[in-house]
């Protein structure tokens, strides 16, 4: 969403200045290596890993873990590694449909708010779109989908106190994902495009 909102800010200036040739590559590059990762991390944080953290929390205080542990269950493998893995295999999923939808819209809010036509949009987004982009991104978020499952796996398993545990359990697992998630960001793009 916020892709489109650029375009609508950007095309129309860049067109009158001349520069429509790069409308495309440049909302493209912003959705690719930043915007759709970005955006996709917050809505899995806020949807999934509140929710982990809930679950796991609430298992803790009502003693389910300690139970899986009086029957030799470890609670690690049993509750953080499907979790982990779940979040790393479908979080790219869900970052190239956020990906292919921000183009979508990029272009069409570029063609209404600058009047560009498609096939210059598109033509744009052919030159300037790299596979190292496509392959940093689906990395990204790999990492993302991890970090987001074991940020909110850990607030949860570390919660104490009832039921206002649970709540603090899964503000700290939204925060800290939020935050454990820039850090990636400022860690890859510091890696692979600076």
């Amino acid at each position: 969403m916020s892709a489109i909102i650029v375009a609508m800010q950007v095309a129309g200036e860049m067109v009158k200045q001349g520069g429509s040739i790069y409308v495309g590559r440049l909302i493209t590059l912003l959705i690719v290596r930043e915007d759709a990762v970005i955006m996709s991390g917050f809505a899995i944080i806020s949807m999934i890993g509140s929710s982990l953290a809930a679950e796991i929390a609430t298992m803790r205080v009502t003693e389910q873990i300690d139970a899986m542990k009086s029957l030799k269950v470890d609670p690690i493998r049993y509750l953080f590694v499907p979790r982990v893995v779940a979040g790393m295999l479908m979080m790219p999923f869900v970052v190239v449909i956020s990906s292919v939808i921000g183009v979508l819209g990029g272009a069409l809010a570029s063609h209404y708010a600058g009047g560009l036509n498609y096939r210059t949009f598109f033509d744009s987004v052919w030159y300037g779109l790299f596979v190292k982009d496509i392959n940093v991104c689906l990395v990204k978020a790999v990492f993302f989908g991890a970090t987001i499952a074991i940020v909110s796996c850990t607030c949860g398993y570390k919660a104490t106190g009832g039921a206002k545990g649970v709540g603090i359990a899964t503000t700290k697992a939204v925060v800290w994902s939020f935050v454990s998630i820039a850090i990636w960001d400022l860690l890859f793009a510091a890696a692979f495009f600076f």
